[in-house]
């Protein structure tokens, strides 16, 4: 009997055909190993508006596992809650694109160390918010607790402070003096014939605010310290 002449495909047996495309196979795998090692991931980066928040410019919130929230802390006299939810309402943006998550302690429950609780948001914030008016200055926990261990963290280099004036009042004579208030020229919330409009200047002033948002890290302040007192 005659041997069977094996099917050619395009001119090659077989055999030599499936070792031809193993070896192209090879190739392709050694071309996507190179493509794979030399490849750089850009920055993820959250726009808002005309604001770009990249993951370099922004601190990133360990506490909360957030890579883009910067944590806030509201301080506000409690005669002015009214003001306090409008400010709360216009953060919604940046809140809900992750860029900030948002305390005061109307989110305190029952049963909880209201002190305690206030101690721990305030220790964790990295800007701290405040409502200023004369009722404000006049509560000592606001003024003398709350402002009084911002300042601290300020001074530390661990969180930022922004004056938010709502009712004309002697904010200037006061240790909040320095600092530059809003919303526009630190003009009342309450002096403005549009209370949007003025909410509007303070949400830009804070967005404008977090583009230049480096504070040093809490742990590595805690650290430094202690090392200072073993010395």
């Amino acid at each position: 009997m005659v041997a069977a002449t094996p099917i050619l495909t395009n001119g090659i047996p077989p055999i030599a055909d499936l070792q031809m495309k193993g070896s192209e196979a090879s190739k392709r795998e050694v071309g996507l190993s190179k493509h794979l090692s030399s490849y750089s991931p850009r920055k993820s980066s959250v726009a808002f508006g005309k604001i770009q928040f990249d993951c370099g410019n922004i601190v990133v919130n360990k506490t909360h596992g957030t890579s883009m929230s910067i944590k806030v802390f509201i301080s506000y006299a409690h005669k002015d809650e009214s003001h306090k939810d409008s400010l709360v309402e216009h953060l919604t943006t940046l809140r809900r694109n992750k860029i900030i998550s948002e305390w005061n302690d109307r989110q305190i429950v029952a049963g909880q160390d209201w002190k305690g609780q206030i101690s721990q948001n305030l220790e964790e914030a990295q800007l701290i918010l405040f409502l200023v008016s004369s009722t404000f200055i006049a509560s000592e926990y606001c003024f003398d607790v709350e402002f009084g261990r911002a300042l601290e963290k300020h001074k530390e280099g661990t969180a930022e402070l922004i004056p938010i004036i709502i009712r004309p009042c002697d904010w200037t004579s006061t240790n909040l003096g320095p600092f530059q208030g809003l919303p526009k020229d630190a003009q009342a919330i309450t002096s403005w014939s549009d209370a949007d409009a003025a909410w509007m200047s303070v949400i830009d002033g804070i967005k404008r605010r977090l583009e230049l948002f480096k504070p040093k890290d809490q742990g590595s302040v805690t650290e430094v310290a202690d090392v200072e007192k073993k010395n």
